[in-house]
């Protein structure tokens, strides 16, 4: 298999005012409605220290485009609505975005949608099978490095979303 990489012009890296995103596009947030999904994973921003999500979101920023009421969320939907509860007392927060130019056609926002729903979560989750070893890096990162706020077992737990019998398994 040849692996052919890609790099389109029509991304670029700006800031922008969060208040200046209107929300999730509207053409996607319909799709996913009648899959009867919702873009939005919850989390409990009071379990992770507020400058680790600040620093998350700077180098992980989320892709808007651009319409004639404002940008539109259509990549990294989790980080938007993460964006909107960071900065919930400061909407003029400027943050990175990554801005896709030119119009958003059918099969473009299929396809991220699927890459947002199948690919990000497939690639990116915390296997519950390794909850263990996370455990065990979390009791040995320091306080200091670790985003998480608490030192015990129940605030690992609550943040990673995982059961206390998840990390029984391999101690």
């Amino acid at each position: 298999m040849t692996i052919v990489p890609t790099r389109s012009a029509r991304f670029e890296l700006r800031l922008i005012k969060l208040s200046q995103v209107v929300g999730v596009d509207e053409g996607m947030l319909a799709t996913l409605k009648e899959a009867n999904l919702s873009p939005f994973l919850p989390v409990d921003c009071r379990l992770w220290k507020q400058e680790s999500l600040v620093r998350f979101l700077d180098e992980y920023p989320f892709m808007v485009r651009s319409s004639a009421k404002g940008y539109f969320c259509i990549g990294g939907f989790r980080r938007f609505l993460l964006a909107q509860a960071v900065f919930a007392q400061d909407p003029d927060h400027e943050l990175h975005v990554l801005f896709r130019q030119g119009k958003l056609s059918t099969p473009e926002r299929g396809r991220l949608i699927g890459q947002e729903c199948f690919l990000a979560p497939a690639i990116e989750r915390a296997d519950r099978s390794n909850a263990p070893h996370y455990y065990r890096l979390w009791e040995k990162l320091s306080e200091e490095f670790s985003p998480i706020i608490g030192k015990r077992e129940g605030d690992f737990d609550r943040a990673m979303g995982f059961l206390p019998r998840n990390k029984k398994k391999d101690r």
